[in-house]
Parts: structure tokens; C-alpha cells; sequence
């Protein structure tokens, strides 16, 4: 129905089943961009964080079964974890830009609300103490605001160092936003109004 109204749609799943609406996303051209989110390739680490979903590489093989058949396709890389190595964050920039030149979204864990309390519950049964002890530090307002900083400039900068043409689009919490000052939150504030690089995003400007 909303293909049939000119009205464009972006769809995130996790699920590698969205491949069997392939026939209908390639009618609908540039209206429609599909995405999943991969946080890590650590499959132990999604697995509990994320309890009953696909594996991430699953979702991955997921998306590169739809570009190949033509379709648009992005990739939330979120959230990101304390402690990626650039080894880690490589790896999963060079699978992304497998995909062709999409758009990746990136945000860092964001620890409001119960989301830092169920993630460090989900490490602790993985026995995976430097990984809980750095959450357990995302609980002061500052280490987390220092964190989340970083984050963001490290997965920018490896992306054009290894892919320039990959395109990094952050999407700062308004809490991350609203908890820094001056240049910085102007610069966080910028990076969430701007317009991915998106045919999806070019047709709905339209």
C-alpha cells in the first residue's frame, strides 16, 4: 500500500527472513531501503545481550542477499561496546562496505534507564569481567559522556582511513547532546540532523 502511494519506507528488522519479500522490494525501486542492526560479530555477546535473535553475521548474510538482488540496504551499527578493539570495529566496517557504498548508522550504548542494568546482568553469566567492569563504569554521567565521545570518533575515523566512500552516519542520543556544551554539542547536534546519504532519503526530499 505505501509503495502504491509514492510514499517511501525504511525497514529495520533483525530478521533474516525479510528476504522472501525480495520481489516486492525490487518493484519498489528507490522507496524502500532495508536494514538490520549488527552491533558486534561476537556472537556469544549478541546472543545474550539479545536473547532469541538471529546471529549478527545471519543478519549480515541477510542484507548481502537483497544488494545483490538490487535492493537498497543500510546498517545500524548499534550500539557499539566499551572495549572494541580497531581490529573489531575493522572487521565490521569491511563487511559493511561489502555491501556496496551504504549507509551505516552508528550510535554508542546509551546507558538510560534499565539498559545498562540489563547489559551488565546479560555479561556477568558470560564470566566476562574487563567487559562488566567498563559498563559498570558507563554509570557516571561523565565517563559515560567521555565514552560515547570516543566511540564516535574512533568508528569515524577507521571508516575513512580504511573506507572513505563508507558513509558514518551518528546518531547522538539528545542526552549524550544535552549533557556537553559549546563546539561539541553543537557538532553531536549536526551529526543527528544530517541527512544520510541515502537514495531512500533523496526520494523522500523529493
Amino acid at each position: 500500500e505505501l509503495v502504491e502511494h509514492d510514499i517511501p519506507v525504511r525497514i529495520l528488522t533483525r530478521s533474516p527472513a525479510v528476504v522472501r519479500d525480495v520481489d516486492l522490494f525490487k518493484r519498489a525501486g528507490d522507496l524502500i531501503s532495508v536494514g538490520t542492526s549488527i552491533p558486534s560479530f561476537d556472537t556469544e555477546l549478541v546472543r545474550a545481550i539479545e536473547p532469541g535473535t538471529p546471529p549478527p553475521r545471519a543478519r549480515w548474510k541477510a542484507l548481502y542477499q537483497l544488494r545483490k538482488a538490487g535492493v537498497n540496504v543500510f546498517v545500524s551499527f548499534s550500539p557499539t561496546y566499551p572495549g572494541m578493539t580497531d581490529q573489531e570495529i575493522d572487521t565490521l566496517l569491511g563487511h559493511f562496505r561489502a555491501l556496496g557504498q551504504v549507509v551505516v548508522f552508528h550510535e554508542p550504548i546509551n546507558p538510560r534507564g534499565e539498559n545498562l542494568l540489563l547489559l551488565r546482568e546479560a555479561v556477568q553469566k558470560l564470566d566476562r569481567p574487563e567487559l562488566e567492569k567498563r559498563l559498570e563504569m558507563l554509570q557516571s554521567e561523565q565517563k559515560w559522556i567521555k565514552y560515547a565521545i570516543e566511540q564516535i570518533n574512533r568508528v569515524h575515523l577507521r571508516a575513512e582511513k580504511l573506507y572513505p566512500d563508507l558513509h558514518i552516519h551518528s546518531w547522538p542520543d539528545r542526552e549524550l547532546i544535552e549533557n556537553t556544551s559549546g563546539h561539541l554539542s553543537d557538532r553531536l547536534a549536526e551529526m543527528r540532523q544530517a541527512i544520510p546519504a541515502e537514495p531512500f532519503d533523496e526520494k523522500s526530499q523529493s
